[in-house]
C-alpha cells in the first residue's frame, strides 16, 4: 500500500476497479483529523438534523435555545439514533440534510421545538449553528456559544 507523504492517505493503484474501500479509509482519517464529527451515544431517540447537546450522563439529547441545560447544541445528527446506540454525528462542515432554507441567512437553535433550527433570530438565549448555503444545503459549526 502507498500512501501520500504529507497526509499518509492511499494511493489509489491504477486498474483498481473497486475503490470504496480504500475511499472509506481515506475519509475516515480526514475526520479523524479535522474532528469534523464525533462519536456520540443516544440519551433519547434521535432524528435527523436534531441539534444535540451532552448531558452530564454522557449521552446526547436534543437541544433547544431556552436558557435552561437543554443548551448549549454541540453536534448534528446526520441520522436517526436509537436510545442506547452509537452514531457519528456533525461538529463541523457542509450538509444537504435540509430543506427550505434562505440561501447566506443565519441558521440558530430553536427556542421554540426540542432538536430544531430556525432561520428566524431569537429574542435571547441565541445560538447560531450555521448558515444556509443553499435551499438544501448549509455549513454547520458548533461553537457553543450563547448570545
Amino acid at each position: 500500500m502507498e500512501t501520500t507523504p504529507l497526509y499518509e492517505l492511499e494511493s489509489i493503484p491504477y486498474g483498481v476497479i473497486d475503490w470504496t474501500a480504500i475511499l472509506n479509509r481515506n475519509f475516515t482519517k480526514i475526520d479523524n483529523a479535522i474532528h469534523s464529527h464525533i462519536l456520540i451515544t443516544a440519551g433519547e431517540a434521535l432524528g435527523v438534523r436534531n441539534l444535540i447537546y451532552m448531558k452530564s450522563d454522557g449521552l446526547w439529547y436534543k437541544a433547544k435555545a431556552d436558557g435552561t441545560t437543554t443548551q448549549p447544541a454541540l453536534a448534528m445528527c446526520r441520522a436517526a439514533v436509537a436510545v442506547g446506540a452509537q452514531s457519528r454525528a456533525l461538529r463541523h462542515g457542509y450538509t444537504g440534510l435540509f430543506y427550505s432554507l434562505l440561501p447566506g441567512q443565519l441558521i440558530y437553535l430553536s427556542t421554540t421545538t426540542l432538536g430544531s433550527y430556525t432561520q428566524t433570530k431569537p429574542a435571547s438565549n441565541i445560538q447560531v449553528v450555521g448558515f444556509a448555503l443553499t435551499e438544501d444545503t448549509a455549513f454547520m459549526n458548533f461553537t457553543g456559544v450563547i448570545l
